[in-house]
């Protein structure tokens, strides 16, 4: 996964990633019980240039204690990713493309989205889990079905792009934003609501 360093930075949003296995503090990952959330705190840092305290709430969503910026994480093998957005919520999902993916994409996807999306390749369908993963995030609260509460609106095409998502949170319906990148064997997507 060539995603390193500083990936995307636009308006409000910026996307930071660390290969977990690069790392100069290796002898760290012995010593800490929750390597990858030290990590994130340490990517998160390096970001904003300041020190900070990422916690978790209840439901597993990262806050930054004292910002009023939304903050996502998101890991995959190896690599680690931070989203920060400055004016509100922000989900992330890294995720690598394989071919599990088709064996279960009844599991994610609605029979609307089967029914518009019915050629897709294992990539596509990464995309599709990635952006839905990412709507999931943003909302922060567990109890959300990808297939039945989260709908892709538009936007899945191509290596690079952008599309909408829908949540139904139970007590109304969220528009989202999402972006997504491919590189190499992998697909990064963010969520915001703010437009893209």
């Amino acid at each position: 996964m060539p995603f390193e360093g500083e990936i995307f930075r636009e308006a409000s949003v910026r996307i930071s990633a660390w290969n977990l296995d690069k790392r100069e503090d290796q002898q760290e990952k012995l010593l800490i019980p929750d390597y990858r959330r030290w990590a994130a705190q340490e990517l998160t840092k390096e970001m904003l240039d300041q020190k900070v305290t990422l916690e978790y709430d209840q439901q597993g969503k990262p806050h930054l204690k004292g910002f009023v910026m939304g903050c996502s994480v998101s890991h995959c093998r190896n690599k680690l990713v931070v989203g920060l957005n400055e004016v509100g919520p922000i989900g992330i999902d890294l995720e690598e493309v394989r071919p599990v993916v088709q064996r279960v994409k009844n599991k994610f996807l609605s029979d609307s989205e089967l029914g518009r999306f019915p050629e897709m390749d294992k990539a596509l369908l990464t995309l599709c889990w990635g952006v839905k993963e990412s709507a999931y995030k943003w909302n922060g609260r567990k109890g959300l079905s990808l297939k039945r509460d989260i709908e892709i609106i538009s936007g899945i095409s191509g290596l690079n792009g952008h599309g909408k998502v829908r949540i139904n949170t139970g007590k109304f319906f969220e528009e989202l934003s999402f972006r997504f990148m491919f590189s190499g064997n992998s697909v990064l997507v963010y969520s915001v609501k703010n437009e893209i």
